[in-house]
This record gives structure tokens, C-alpha cells and sequence, in this order.
């Protein structure tokens, strides 16, 4: 049983989690997140895809963005941005991403990075995002369906 001390204590106000890339895996997650509103709130998800994002915007009420620039707000005031985008566009999606986040020591907030992305390590997200604190997941198929 968890007692009442603050390291078991839910967090006064969720965690905002902004994603960039709105795929079929970032949607998993999306749809685990908004299920638990007390703890997370998604603050918005990027996506060149129209027909993703009118999706997403549809199922899960969250706010979706063409491109990282427009996003820029959300990505400013996220605690926690996961990267659920294709390999072969990181290197363009990093450099946008860290042209719109404030320099570290400039950051008002912590933020930390979670990648889904296969075969990226781990030094290559943290100086690619600008971001320090990193960590790389790996969802599978059954997490589609909230089972893994």
C-alpha cells in the first residue's frame, strides 16, 4: 500500500506531454495518457499528416500542429516531449526542435524526452534535441490496443 508521503503522492497539477509525430505508436500512448487526466495532460501533438491530426483531434480532443514552429508554445511549456517520429527525418526534426526550445540553462521547467525511435542512441537525442534528460522506449503492437 502506497502511504501519503510526497514520494507516493500524485502530482498537484498533470504532467503536460506534448508529442511530435502522431503515428499509430504515438497514439497508443496518447490513448493510455488521456485516460489517466489526473496525472497527464497531452498539451498538443505534431504531425505533417492532415488527415493524423484531424484524427487525433477527433478521438482524443488534444490540440495537433502541422509542424514543430507552430507548436512552438506547447513544446515551450511541456514537461515531457516524446518523440515518436521515423528515423530517416531525426536529423531535420531535432534541428527544429531545438530552433524553438529555449537553450537549457534558459528553460523555466525541466523537460525530458522519451523516443520511440528504433536504433537512436541515446547521445545522438541529447545533443540532436538539446535535451538532457533522455529516454528511449520501445512500444510494441499490443501496446496499439493498451495491452502491452
Amino acid at each position: 500500500q502506497l502511504s501519503d508521503s510526497p514520494q507516493h503522492s500524485k502530482p498537484e497539477t498533470p504532467m503536460s506531454v506534448t508529442f511530435v509525430g502522431g503515428g499509430k505508436m504515438a497514439e497508443a500512448i496518447i490513448g493510455g495518457l488521456v485516460k489517466n487526466p489526473a496525472s497527464f495532460k497531452v498539451t498538443g501533438a505534431v504531425d505533417i499528416n492532415r488527415k493524423r491530426r484531424a484524427h487525433l483531434d477527433r478521438e482524443y480532443g488534444i490540440k495537433t500542429f502541422e509542424s514543430v514552429q507552430d507548436a512552438k508554445e506547447c513544446l515551450r511549456e511541456t514537461d515531457l516531449l516524446v518523440v515518436a517520429i521515423k528515423p530517416q527525418v531525426a536529423n531535420k526534426v531535432f534541428a527544429e526542435v531545438r530552433s524553438v526550445l529555449p537553450a537549457p540553462e534558459d528553460r523555466e521547467r525541466d523537460l525530458t524526452a522519451i523516443s520511440i525511435l528504433a536504433g537512436i542512441p541515446i547521445k545522438k537525442l541529447r545533443d540532436g534535441l538539446g535535451i538532457d534528460s533522455i529516454c528511449r522506449s520501445m512500444p510494441n503492437t499490443p501496446a496499439q490496443a493498451q495491452a502491452g
